[in-house]
């Protein structure tokens, strides 16, 4: 069974993006948010739940080709979607996606078990 350690920030990086697609599909439907409809509101639900994805990918994965791909692409999309967030003016969603590049950054680090 795997350490808890190992699952923390992949877990952290989902709880992060799930957080962004409610808040993202929130200013993307509720009117009166100045980007209601917009194709950028529409992209950064989708790149919110790409993070998801990516998020659920890493808690399985914790090694290899595939989980350092999927790292880089998790941090490069966590970075694009707080750029576009800004862009939009929806700062909750700013602070959201900082957390989520926080986690994608720090499951690059090793843990102490999974070093032994």
């Amino acid at each position: 069974m795997r350490d808890i350690r190992e699952n923390i920030w992949p877990a952290t990086l989902t709880a992060a993006a799930l957080c962004g697609i409610g808040i993202s599909a929130f200013n993307y439907s509720a009117p009166m948010t100045g980007v209601t409809g917009t194709a950028g509101a529409l992209m950064v639900v989708c790149s919110s739940i790409l993070l998801a994805g990516a998020g659920v990918f890493l808690l399985f994965k914790h090694s290899g080709g595939s989980a350092t791909f999927v790292r880089v692409l998790a941090l490069l999309g966590a970075l694009g979607t707080i750029l576009a967030a800004w862009f939009l003016h929806e700062y909750w969603l700013v602070a959201i996606m900082v957390a989520a590049t926080v986690a994608a950054i720090m499951s690059f680090v090793p843990t102490r078990t999974a070093a032994q």
